[in-house]
């Protein structure tokens, strides 16, 4: 279970922020890399009724002890064994075929290719070999090679569909996917009623997000089986990327009809009607879900990712709490427990949960520096900045306590302090992220002068280093130099024109100035292509709307944002905006009024000083600080836009 969480926070990010943290590794297990070749699985080398699957007596002794010990996964022996039933009948092809896999499965893939062919040159017509082989060159990426063998295969056994996949699976990682199409179709016609080629090919573009491809061959699939019901959750799927919601919501429901206690179909629907807002079905399903396994942790945990991702954190909270009630030493389930507190504004909780971390699970340093994190939030500067240094006396070359010391010390008031550690590390020496965080520091010492000398002068040495890049650009910006933060932007774009937050940083800056809006458009629709469901680059997306006077459809998407960020003045401050266009002056005000109440959380001077302006403007008194600290931030005549984490 720690590895499925693990793979799933990795690959989502916060859970306010992520897009599909819902799935927790569900779909993921449909579309996972293909593991290394397995001669078995690809075929049963034993054909019956070729005159080729006999072996002596002896040599079937040997070949069963070979199975067992594969079966124990002791694959030397295996082939040890194996090896013993090739000498007694040496011109047995299907135990040659089986000393492959043995020797494939002990790591030694040379000597398996030499098995297969000393297969194929001993039985040219039996078709297992080659197909084999050719899977084998396959996996090895020897596609021509691959193609001649497993095509022989397909000519000696027209009606083996396995012959047929393997192709198109040689193909397709050859990126040749109209050649792959063609041999599904050739499978199709060599057995008309068979769906496997068709359901493998949407699978595969399902996999690579071209839903409108994979619903064309699973349209075919279903034709053939209308109720298989993994094609119905591919089919499901595949309609939700292309946010087709209630289509994909019937195609769930029938699956489920399929199969009323299928988890996966459970988890999945529960989760698309959280997306729709009908949580009150959602719980039903997921009710139900739980009624499979109540005792399971893990699934307490997928739930609580589900809730995440709709926002609803203090129920993913509750799930959390549920399944570290169900298995208390579980590291994992505390490092995400903690998590969702931290992204709730609990840091005090938070704190406690990442406390449970055992120092030797895999998430202990990220826990630590998010418990230190969380205790500084609580003001316990102290205990935050003990904790780190004992970090880094046990383990002082793990940069990112460093960091996150420096961090605890600026929230401690002791700039000069942070200041001096990073500057210290930098003559040992320093990845990006040390830069950064010196040059965020600066900036908070109103040294933004001094920020963007330093970034420069770690680009001088790292000159294509996309966080160096990123950072430059932020660092130009806080300046006011709006087209030179936006020539960095473009730099980062040139090294990763898939980096959705220098797209998002460019079309915001362009909305926020009211130029070139078209491009502004185009940039952050291309963000929320690659991040959807981001809250930071829907308030962007709204903030161009908003710009360009279409404040009903501003609205809109900035609600959207406003849910996804229910922490960010700025976004509360934008959402403002455009009730006061619309003439909704009581839901301006009192979104207004709640940016300030965030602000005194997250006190920064130039949003506090907008939003002031206008709940005056509106003729209602302005509250006080609550906190009464004077925020840090430096002024900035261009607003930095949100970015996602």
């Amino acid at each position: 279970m720690a590895s499925l969480l693990l793979n799933t926070w990795r690959r989502f990010g916060r859970l306010a922020l992520a897009a599909t943290a819902l799935c927790l590794g569900c779909a993921a297990d449909r579309g996972a890399r293909k593991p290394s070749p397995d001669v078995a699985a690809m075929l049963e080398a034993t054909s019956a009724g070729s005159g080729e699957g006999y072996a002596s007596s002896r040599a079937y002794t040997h070949f069963i002890a070979g199975r067992l010990a594969g079966n124990r996964g002791d694959h030397s022996a295996a082939a040890d064994s194996l090896k013993l039933a090739v000498v007694h009948d040496p011109e047995a092809p299907f135990l040659r075929v089986a000393l492959a896999e043995a020797w494939l499965r002990a790591g030694a893939p040379e000597r398996a290719e030499s098995e297969l062919k000393e297969a194929v040159a001993l039985a040219p017509r039996y078709a297992p070999a080659h197909l084999a082989l050719g899977r084998l060159l396959s996996d090895q990426r020897r596609a021509r090679a691959a193609v001649g063998s497993i095509e022989r295969a397909i000519a000696l056994a027209p009606r083996d569909p396995q012959g047929y996949m393997a192709l198109a699976q040689t193909h397709l990682e050859a990126g040749s996917e109209a050649r792959a199409a063609s041999a599904i179709e050739a499978l199709s016609k060599a057995l008309p009623g068979e769906p496997m080629g068709y359901k493998a090919l949407g699978h595969w573009y399902s996999d690579k997000s071209e839903f409108s491809q994979a619903l064309r061959y699973l349209k075919l699939a279903l034709e053939r089986d209308p109720g298989d019901g993994e094609t119905l959750v591919l089919m499901a799927r595949s309609l939700e990327g292309l946010e087709q919601v209630e289509e994909a919501q019937r195609f769930f429901e029938r699956a489920l009809a399929r199969n009323p206690d299928d988890a996966e179909v459970l988890l999945a629907l529960g989760a698309l009607l959280l997306r729709r807002g009908d949580t009150a079905s959602a719980r039903a399903y997921f009710e139900q879900l739980i009624g499979t396994a109540p005792d399971d942790p893990a699934l307490r945990a997928k739930l609580a990712f589900a809730f995440a991702r709709a926002n609803q954190l203090s129920v993913a909270a509750e799930f959390f709490a549920q399944a570290h009630a169900l298995a208390p030493a579980d590291s994992t389930l505390s490092y995400f427990w903690g998590r969702v507190l931290e992204e709730m504004g609990e840091p005090a909780k938070a704190a406690a949960a990442y406390a449970a971390v055992e120092s030797r699970s895999e998430l202990y340093p990220q826990a630590l520096v998010h418990r230190a994190g969380c205790l500084s939030l609580a003001k316990e500067h102290a205990e935050a900045i003990a904790l780190l240094e004992g970090a880094r006396r046990a383990e002082p070359d793990r940069l990112e306590y460093l960091v996150a010391l420096a961090s605890a010390l600026d929230r401690a008031a002791r700039l000069g302090e942070a200041l001096g550690l990073l500057e210290g590390q930098l003559a040992h020496g320093a990845p990006a992220s040390v830069y950064e965080a010196l040059a965020s520091l600066y900036q908070k010492a109103r040294r933004g002068a001094d920020a963007v000398a330093l970034l420069k002068g770690a680009l001088e040495r790292r000159p294509k280093d996309e966080a160096l890049l990123f950072a430059l650009g932020a660092a130009h910006e806080k300046l006011g130099q709006v087209d030179l933060a936006v020539a960095r932007m473009r730099d980062v774009l040139s090294q990763n024109p898939q980096n959705a937050n220098a797209l998002n940083f460019i079309g915001y800056t362009f909305a926020d100035r009211g130029r070139d809006l078209d491009q502004a458009e185009a940039m952050v629709k291309r963000a929320l292509e690659l991040s959807p469901d981001n809250g930071a680059f829907l308030d962007s997306l709204g903030w161009v709307y908003f710009k360009r006077g279409d404040w009903a459809r501003a609205a809109d998407v900035l609600e959207k944002a406003a849910k996804l960020l229910p922490d960010e003045a700025v976004v509360a401050e934008h959402l403002g905006d455009a009730y006061l266009k619309l003439a909704r002056r009581r839901e301006a005000l009192d979104v207004y009024q709640r940016a300030l109440k965030l602000l005194d959380a997250a006190p920064d001077d130039l949003v506090r000083g907008s939003v002031e302006g206008k709940v005056r403007a509106l003729g209602s008194p302005v509250p006080s600080s609550a906190d009464g600290e004077a925020s840090r931030a430096a002024a900035s005549p261009v607003r930095a836009p949100l970015q996602s984490p």
